[in-house]
This record gives structure tokens, C-alpha cells and sequence, in this order.
């Protein structure tokens, strides 16, 4: 996924656990995008408390969200079941 040329790292362990806040600012992304990417499982993260708190978001050495899913430039259409995207 990218957002303005943004790349979502996916290699090496998480740096640290920071609140969604931070991270937004570190990462110059909005709050709203953070929470939507967490919903969808796209970064790593964990929700504090019983699963309904605020969101905890791993950073990577570079302070960015470390994506569940490998990134992959120029994919303007979205994959389907088999993974492949239509040309």
C-alpha cells in the first residue's frame, strides 16, 4: 500500500511499541489512517486493555509502521484470489 510515495517497511523486528498518537507523528501519517490500517490488519499492531483500548503500533529502527503484508510498488489494482492483479 502506498500513501504519497510512502513506503510500509516489512523486514526486522519492531523497535519499539509506541501509542497510535506517536507514531502518527513520527511517521508524518494521520491518526485516522493508523487506526483504519491497524482495523485492517495492514501494520503490526495491538490493542491495549480487553480489546477495546487505544492502539499500540510497532515501529521499525526508522520509526515507521511495520506492515503484516509485503509491500509492492506500482500495484494500482487490487489482487484477487489468486494473488495476481490484472495488467
Amino acid at each position: 500500500m502506498t500513501c504519497n510515495n510512502y513506503e510500509m517497511p516489512t523486514a526486522g523486528p519492531p523497535a519499539r511499541w509506541v501509542a497510535i498518537k506517536v507514531a502518527a507523528h513520527d511517521a508524518s501519517i494521520s491518526c485516522r489512517t493508523l487506526n483504519r490500517w491497524a482495523d485492517e490488519g495492514l501494520i503490526l499492531a495491538d490493542r491495549l486493555g480487553s480489546g477495546r483500548g487505544s492502539w499500540l503500533i510497532a515501529l521499525n529502527a526508522h520509526g515507521l509502521p511495520i506492515s503484516t503484508q509485503p509491500f509492492r510498488a506500482g500495484l494500482s489494482v487490487a489482487p484477487d484470489a489468486s494473488g495476481e492483479t490484472a495488467p
